[in-house]
């Protein structure tokens, strides 16, 4: 996997209420065995982008449902190399 390029500074844009619901990974395979947990028939992964809150870093993913589209967000500190 390629290494992401980490944000510096914290995301003006993530939010209080993602935070309180960031689903919890432990590595790169935790992460897609949840996504793809949530991808149902018609499903797709669209957007996704990483977001800072010091000393956290979050995954924020885009799915597409044949009822819309949803957000989850995951808390991703192993990416940086923190537990």
């Amino acid at each position: 996997m390629k290494t992401p390029e980490l944000p510096d500074e914290d995301s003006p844009d993530l939010t209080d209420e993602e935070i309180g619901r960031a689903i919890s990974t432990v590595n790169v395979d935790d992460l897609t065995q949840r996504i793809t947990g949530d991808l149902g028939p018609g499903s797709q992964l669209g957007a996704h982008e990483l977001r800072r809150r010091k000393p956290h870093l979050y995954w924020r993913a885009r799915l597409r449902t044949p009822e819309g589209e949803r957000t989850l967000i995951f808390l991703t500190d192993w990416l940086q190399g923190t537990p």
